[in-house]
């Protein structure tokens, strides 16, 4: 992806480390900081997801490619959606 847009795989890089740094600040925050890292963990697993619909889209990879991805980043979030719900 980064070889056909460079943006989009620079901004697809910093969502997926949003997604993993922000779940573990969670983890060791207390009650208020957690629930806003959770809930920006879980919009950039959601950036990651359309960001690979787009490359698809514009066939910068097949779609097959993306299954996978699109799994986990799905699982991801709906943890993430399940801690936030129980915050709210």
């Amino acid at each position: 992806i980064e070889t056909q847009d460079p943006d989009l795989g620079r901004q697809m890089k910093r969502a997926v480390f949003s997604v993993a740094l922000n779940e573990a600040e969670g983890n060791k925050s207390n009650n208020g900081h957690k629930y806003a890292r959770f809930k920006t963990a879980h919009g950039s697993s959601e950036e990651v997801r359309m960001a690979l619909n787009a490359a698809a889209a514009w066939q910068y990879i097949e779609a097959f490619e993306t299954e996978r991805s699109q799994f986990l980043l799905s699982e991801i979030g709906a943890i993430l959606f399940s801690i936030i719900k129980r915050r709210s």
